[in-house]
């Protein structure tokens, strides 16, 4: 919105700058080595988001999250105990437990954990 600009569409041929910007990406991954190559095979294998950086750097970008959250919430949902506790809460018996929109019960900040071998 700061500058006063126009944008021209060149189908085809004769879009020769953008076309080089977009295969300037190829060009760096030519010039890896072997070894790094198959970690980029890696990293692309799991969703990793690449960016050409300045002077030519490959930028990768992952997210990362624990698959904790996901576990207790599973093994929560299938014991008797926790489920108890849920149905306290929903009558709004007073208890030291809460249940959060994705059915977690919680107390305080920490997450109830079944008495579960796999998942401790």
């Amino acid at each position: 919105m700061d500058f006063d600009c126009v944008i021209d569409y060149h189908p085809g041929k004769a879009n020769v700058v953008v076309d080089a910007l977009s295969h300037k990406n190829k060009s760096v991954i030519e010039t890896i080595k072997e070894n790094d190559k198959r970690e980029l095979i890696k990293l692309k294998k799991i969703d990793a988001k690449f960016e050409l950086g300045p002077e030519g750097s490959l930028l990768a970008q992952l997210k990362v999250w624990s698959i904790l959250w996901d576990r207790v919430l599973e093994v929560q949902q299938k014991d008797i105990k926790v489920n108890k506790v849920r149905d306290k809460v929903k009558l709004g018996v007073k208890t030291p437990f809460r249940v959060l929109d994705d059915g977690m019960v919680v107390m305080d900040r920490r997450m109830y954990l079944p008495n579960n071998k796999a998942l401790k």
